[in-house]
């Protein structure tokens, strides 16, 4: 018998082989957990080693108690099931690993790890050692300072409390946004001040389209006024100048005048009243010049 207590880890109930064991059977991982610590107490007081032998002696082969020292408990896989009231615990056990068939004789996995006497040794002292340095730990820190230790801490405490101020000050104070001019014309042209982290992000992603097209503070103005030139009932906004960058440039933008110029003129030559025919023939109205942009 290697003592009246056994060693159990607080992560055991969450492992994989319960969890395995309890879908393999077909029962709560809570059951397959007593039914382990039913399994593993009466291993920890029949074997010293975690090896169960079956029983395959002859009628005539005698129990003598030399015998079951020498050979341990004799031992089936019905007896298993029997013990902890479950069919087929043993084969599910064996097929997770935590039970090993080896011709006949079954061994717990790990069983010196976790049941034998050396273990059970190991526990205690880690546990008395954990106690002891817990103790000392207490003891220190009820120890009295001398005036010239607390003098000491209180300064080393003051400068702490001074840098970690100045630290959280600088830490809170915004830094300046670096100027941009692509940035601030748009703002002067479109009257816009973008606040929120939203709209800071959208004119800046309209900020930085302008800057890949080749676009300048100056020709912001220039280009919005061409806008509203060739579009004329057509509002002029943020977007709308980013998409039409490239059609507003001084070459096309005077093709877009002269295309606009000539649908106008169509237009009006197309206005009932705006053909008339005479007796001695026809003449069309001439078309009023639209003012040179």
């Amino acid at each position: 018998m290697a003592g009246d207590w056994i060693k159990l880890e607080s992560v055991t109930p969450d492992k994989p082989e319960v969890m395995n064991i309890a879908d393999i059977l077909k029962i709560d991982p809570d059951a397959v957990l007593g039914k382990l610590i039913r399994l593993w107490i009466w291993a920890d007081a029949h074997t010293s080693d975690g090896t169960v032998t079956p029983a395959r002696r002859s009628r005539d082969d005698a129990v003598t108690p030399a015998r079951r020292s020498r050979d341990g408990p004799s031992v089936t896989e019905m007896f298993v099931d029997r013990h902890v009231h479950c069919p087929g615990f043993t084969a599910a056990m064996v097929k997770v690993g935590w039970f090993v068939d080896q011709n006949g004789s079954l061994t717990f996995t790990n069983f010196d790890r976790h049941n034998a006497q050396t273990s059970k040794t190991r526990a205690l002292t880690q546990k008395r050692n954990v106690t002891q340095r817990r103790r000392h730990r207490d003891a220190a820190s009820v120890t009295k300072a001398s005036p010239e230790k607390r003098r000491e801490d209180k300064k080393k405490n003051t400068a702490t409390a001074q840098h970690s101020s100045s630290a959280a000050a600088a830490a809170n104070e915004k830094k300046p946004r670096e100027r941009n001019e692509i940035w601030d014309a748009l703002c002067a042209q479109f009257g816009l001040n973008p606040v929120t982290e939203k709209d800071r992000k959208w004119f800046g992603r309209i900020v930085a389209d302008l800057r890949i097209k080749g676009a300048t503070p100056e020709e912001i103005p220039i280009r919005a006024k061409r806008y509203r030139e060739v579009w004329p009932n057509v509002s002029l906004t943020l977007n709308a100048l980013e998409k039409h960058w490239d059609e507003l440039s001084a070459e096309n933008w005077k093709r877009l005048v002269g295309q606009r110029e000539s649908t106008a003129a169509r237009q009006a030559s197309d206005r009932p009243g705006g053909r008339r025919k005479q007796r001695h023939g026809e003449y069309e109205e001439p078309v009023k010049e639209l003012p040179r942009l």
